[in-house]
This record gives structure tokens, C-alpha cells and sequence, in this order.
């Protein structure tokens, strides 16, 4: 559900701060949370979601840089 949330190129991009509506992330957090409730996923807190949210971006970030040729 997250992963399906986050490569929508609109969610992703609200994300990352590019958004009109002006939302802040904790709103985003419930937003996903509800979706995850709606499948019967009711363990997860919105700081969960935060936190996984940062994780994948920042493996991503890692593994293009790897791609790129870009060392840290």
C-alpha cells in the first residue's frame, strides 16, 4: 500500500514539500494510515509510516547513487 501510494508520481510529489494544498506530512501519514486501516492493516502509527516513508527514500537515494557511480 505504501509503495503503491509513494510511485504516484502527485503523492510523491506532495511528499517531497511540491504541493498547493499546503498539507503537512503528519496529514499525508493519516491519509496512508486510513487506506491501511480500510485493508485491514491497524497496527501501524503515523511515525511508522514516517519513518519507513524516510527509510525507502533514503535506500533509493542509495542505490541510484551506486547506479550513478556517485560514492560516499
Amino acid at each position: 500500500i505504501l509503495i503503491d501510494w509513494l510511485t504516484n508520481a502527485a503523492n510523491y510529489s506532495c511528499w517531497k514539500g511540491r504541493n498547493s494544498s499546503r498539507k503537512t506530512k503528519e496529514t499525508f501519514c493519516s491519509e496512508i494510515k486510513a487506506i491501511m486501516v480500510e485493508n485491514d492493516i491497524t497496527h501501524r502509527s503515523n511515525s511508522d509510516i514516517r519513518s519507513k516513508i524516510q527509510y525507502l527514500h533514503d535506500k533509493f537515494k542509495d542505490a541510484t547513487d551506486f547506479i550513478n557511480g556517485i560514492s560516499q
